[in-house]
């Protein structure tokens, strides 16, 4: 269902980053669990407002607004800039800085790389009792003994299958 949206997906060149991070923000709010992060991945052309008609500036500013009071509702948000000719590393920078999340950049080629340090990251940060690449493999991998269960997940292959089952769109 989510792939099947995102195929269907056709850039038009607005981007209204500060409805991604509003809505990121409700749906992780919802949530009791403690260490709620989200990743906006983008070129940081923030350039449409969430009520109305607005500036680039405006937009930007929005954009930064909603990455702090992100933070006030305990969601960090780390951002990965997707570089290109066009971006816009301030304003990813800023909201980078007031979701208390990382900057980070990317391209096409290193985006799983960058992902992983992120996931691995917050993961370490709030996980107790954590034991890491299990094996000696390289694989990025935890395994948490809990009260009543073991967990054991693998990152890397977990990610791979995930990047793997997304489709481009008119190449990008």
């Amino acid at each position: 269902a989510l792939f099947g949206q995102i195929d269907t997906y056709v850039s038009t060149g607005t981007t209204c980053v500060s409805c991604g991070i509003n809505r990121g923000t409700e749906i992780l709010s919802a949530s009791s669990k403690p260490g709620k992060f989200m990743i906006l991945t983008s070129d940081g052309e923030a350039n449409r407002c969430r009520t109305s008609n607005c500036t680039i500036l405006q937009a930007k500013d929005e954009a930064i607004n909603e990455a702090a009071l992100a933070w006030a509702a305990g969601v960090k948000v780390h951002t990965i800039l997707l570089e290109d000719a066009s971006t816009d590393p301030v304003t990813m920078q800023r909201i980078a800085q007031e979701g208390r999340g990382k900057y980070y950049t990317a391209t096409p080629e290193n985006l799983s790389t960058v992902m992983k340090l992120i996931f691995e990251s917050e993961i370490m940060s709030s996980i107790q009792n954590v034991a890491s690449d299990i094996g000696s493999d390289g694989d990025i991998e935890f395994s948490q003994s809990g009260i009543l269960t073991q967990n054991t997940i693998n990152f890397t292959s977990e990610l791979v299958s995930l990047i793997g089952n997304c489709t481009p769109v008119n190449g990008v």
